[in-house]
């Protein structure tokens, strides 16, 4: 088959119906994450209390790796999958297409293995101290290899729209998952090699899951034709991932050979508090990509529109989450975790701030992905490393953990501005900037204003920071920001019953 056309073959989908079904799909997408997260938050206590800090720096540094890794093998082609699924759309073609690119999936994953494995006991300790080469590399290296097909899973579940099967999914894996980590952490007490078997046991088994979903689509031929096209597409984005996922391996290593484990440790905990900030950013980035992408190739004014409704709608959204964790997250801290780890609270309202930029990142940033214009993406990814690695370099030794935290915020804020400036060449969304401009400054205001209160006892500084979380909507309400109103429209539209339709969630 030779390389598709843009558009052949792709499903056609009515806009206006997906505004509809953006909340339904961002709450399904997000309940998949939010309960398993959930649970896992819940079990701080207990992980805190069988894991030092420096086990938690351990495993922080594992994770780095192994994200570096994944991308590494996957090579940038899931990210194509969910792009040129909409060329093909469903049949024989499409069948072909995944085929190539798990075979492509597999090769480039069996390499990469290969190579860290090699070369990984004379390398890897040098730049993470602390990381031994056994058993903790290994078992990162295990765990991202067998990664592969479920990610490809994901994909197609991501651009078929299935996300209410997306959320049964997610959660079974995260509740495999967490019980076979509590099991060696706690049951065994194997510390933080316990935490990483049990990460790559459940691996295991999602891998034979994935395996069966994608038994159809991996039914068809490999052609070479079908990888070219995916490779470029990919050229654009791999840059840009390996740049974004080398970038917390650096800093980790800024501040494990000026600090300590247990420093990477503190942050790897503070970062666990800003969890509900990143459930919903993956949430939102789920149902925004295949709607922004079905919207766009309207070019009408209707559908600029929605775009800019939806925008207004998400960063109000995000200001009032990214409020609330700020001010609940260093209280959490102190109540659910021993006296070792109290060094996380305050770095639990840097971390917010570079949440606030990378919703930035992915409302604009969502346009030079569907022009295809993914040689932009590694300009802003290599700008955003920069930016990370100069901070962190200066600020790590004598800020330590709150150091390497302001680094990730300019790095996030650096990709948004490039982003924004990039999105306005391709297209200019009719922002609704007096609205987006009056949540923030009554966001900041409120923050700031919470700041400056006395709040010398428990009780006290929980009651304010309640109060400071009902004054925003509270304040946007008065002010006539429609965004509150609109909320209130769709929760009573939800009330009502629906009529009956063929489920889009079924799975084969």
């Amino acid at each position: 088959m030779s390389q598709p056309e843009t558009g052949a073959g792709a499903p056609k989908t009515d806009s206006s119906s997906s505004l509809g079904r953006f909340p339904q799909a961002v709450f399904n997408y997000g309940l998949g994450a939010v309960l398993p997260k959930i649970l896992s938050f819940l079990l701080i206590p207990l992980y805190t209390a069988y894991l030092t800090p420096t086990d938690y720096g351990i495993l922080d540094l594992a994770a780095s790796l192994g994200l570096l890794l994944t991308v590494a093998m996957r090579f940038g082609l899931p990210g194509a999958v969910t792009r040129f699924y909409y060329d093909f759309g469903e049949g024989e073609g499409l069948r072909d297409y995944v085929s190539t690119i798990t075979w492509a999936l597999l090769g480039t994953g069996l390499t990469v293995a290969g190579l860290v494995l090699a070369v990984g006991p004379w390398t890897i300790e040098r730049i993470l101290p602390g990381l031994a080469y056994f058993p903790y590399v290994v078992l990162v290296v295990l765990a991202a290899t067998v990664e592969g097909p479920t990610e490809l899973q994901r994909r197609l579940i991501r651009a078929r729209e299935q996300s209410g099967y997306s959320a049964r999914l997610t959660t079974t894996m995260a509740l495999v998952t967490l019980s076979l980590t509590v099991f060696f952490v706690a049951g065994l007490r194997w510390g933080a090699m316990g935490h990483l078997i049990g990460s790559l046991l459940a691996s295991s088994i999602f891998l034979l899951q994935a395996t069966w979903y994608l038994r159809r689509d991996i039914k068809g031929s490999f052609r070479w034709a079908l990888l070219a096209p995916s490779f470029a597409y990919a050229s654009g984005i791999l840059p840009s991932k390996l740049v974004g996922n080398i970038e917390p391996v650096v800093t980790r290593s800024i501040l494990t050979h000026t600090n300590t484990l247990a420093a990477v440790g503190l942050l790897a905990v503070a970062v666990r508090f800003t969890q509900p900030l990143n459930i919903l950013l993956v949430a939102f980035n789920s149902a925004y990509e295949p709607f922004y992408f079905s919207t766009r190739l309207e070019e009408t004014p209707e559908s600029l529109e929605r775009l800019r409704v939806l925008g207004r709608s998400v960063w109000t959204t995000a200001l009032g989450a990214a409020l609330g964790v700020a001010l609940t997250g260093p209280i959490a801290v102190e109540l659910m975790t021993p006296l070792t780890y109290h060094g996380a609270a305050w770095l639990v309202p840097i971390l917010t701030l570079a949440f606030l930029a990378r919703v930035v990142y992915n409302l604009l940033g969502m346009e030079i992905f569907f022009s295809k214009r993914t040689f932009l993406v590694p300009m802003v990814s290599a700008a955003s490393a920069v930016a990370v690695i100069v901070t962190a370099a200066l600020t790590a030794r004598p800020f330590g953990a709150a150091g390497v935290a302001w680094a990730t915020v300019a790095g996030a804020l650096t990709a948004a501005v490039l982003a924004a400036v990039a999105a306005a060449y391709t297209v200019r969304l009719p922002h609704d900037w007096w609205s987006l401009g009056r949540s923030t400054v009554l966001a900041v205001g409120i923050a700031v204003v919470h700041r400056f209160l006395p709040g010398d006892g428990l009780g006290l500084r929980i009651a304010l920071a309640g109060a400071a979380l009902l004054a925003f909507p509270a304040l946007l309400w008065l002010t006539g920001d429609p965004t509150v109103r609109e909320a209130l429209t769709w929760l009573r539209h939800r009330r009502r019953p629906a009529p009956a339709t063929t489920p889009k969630d079924d799975v084969r």
